[in-house]
């Protein structure tokens, strides 16, 4: 049970990097870090009421300065990701668990302890926020997202929205 919430919590940080690598460069700046925009574009399938796109952007802009805070307070930088993303290329087909792959591309990026533990904290409040934001959702919006979205956005133990299941009882 442990392996397979490590695993997909590793899949999430080892595609984050290589999601902002990726950048297209018309994009406006600081878009890719912004995690109101990551989220929204990712629940684009659901069609959000306007309501649901007001909490979710209130709750994306607190997790998002929280990130910036964290990333700030451990001295992760741009140039310092951009490094991890092209050490996260080289490994990519590497035979590794995903821990192993995850200490390894923060070695071979140079990235501390410290920033290695701050960009685990920070994918994982992503996540956090991602599976706040399927939890507002009907059960015709989750029908219209790909399943392995609605997976992240699931609690792990049960395969099923803790939230959800708060409410029914």
């Amino acid at each position: 049970m442990k392996s397979t919430i490590l695993g997909v919590a590793m899949a999430l940080v080892l595609t984050t990097p290589l999601t902002a690598a990726d950048e297209k460069p018309n994009r406006k700046k600081g878009q890719r870090n912004n995690a109101a925009a990551q989220v929204m574009k990712q629940l684009e399938k659901a069609e959000l009421t306007e309501e649901q796109q007001t909490k979710l952007k209130e709750l994306a802009k607190k997790t998002g300065a929280e990130m910036q805070a964290l990333r700030k307070e451990a001295g992760i930088t741009p140039e310092l990701m951009k490094k991890r993303a092209e050490a996260q290329k080289e490994l990519k087909e590497s035979s590794k668990k995903p821990a192993e792959l995850f200490a390894e591309v923060n070695k071979k990026a140079g990235l501390s302890e410290q920033q290695a533990t701050a960009l685990k904290k920070a994918n994982e409040m992503r996540a956090d926020l991602l599976k706040k934001a399927v939890a507002m959702l009907s059960e015709d919006q989750k029908s219209k997202l790909p399943k392995q979205l609605l997976r992240r956005g699931m609690d792990k133990k049960d395969g099923k929205n803790r939230k959800a299941k708060k409410k029914a009882e």
